[in-house]
């Protein structure tokens, strides 16, 4: 007689559900997909110290990406932030930003236009 295997597969209420998980909460991550759906095509931890933040800045993105959306983490009391998106190496073409920041609980969800991405920094004031 063979053995019969069956998978358990949990059901998702949205693609946007699917995608979340894998990125973090601290994450600041680019999808593939709008809504934060699709492979997350970068992911990089932003990590909150006691009196500063390791902010996210990538001179040369390789390879280069095209994102359609992002999700970008909440950071401590009095910090505001963009992140620009160059689309060339080294903070060279035309640029997206994506505004971020205080609260800490509380991510940034932006659409993309899909451009390139060569460089990713970060601004904070």
């Amino acid at each position: 007689m063979a053995a019969v295997l069956t998978a358990v597969v949990p059901l998702v209420s949205s693609p946007a559900a699917a995608a979340q998980p894998d990125c973090g909460e601290r994450d600041f991550c680019l999808f593939a997909g709008p809504r934060q759906t699709g492979p997350i095509l970068f992911q990089q931890t932003v990590t909150v110290h006691e009196d500063y933040v390791e902010l996210v800045n990538v001179e040369d993105v390789q390879p280069p990406i095209d994102p359609r959306s992002a999700r970008l983490p909440g950071l401590p009391e009095g910090l505001a932030c963009v992140a620009v998106l160059y689309t060339e190496p080294h903070y060279g073409g035309d640029t997206q930003e994506i505004p971020y920041g205080y609260p800490l609980d509380v991510e940034a969800l932006s659409e993309l236009t899909g451009e390139q991405v060569g460089t990713i920094d970060a601004d904070c004031g």
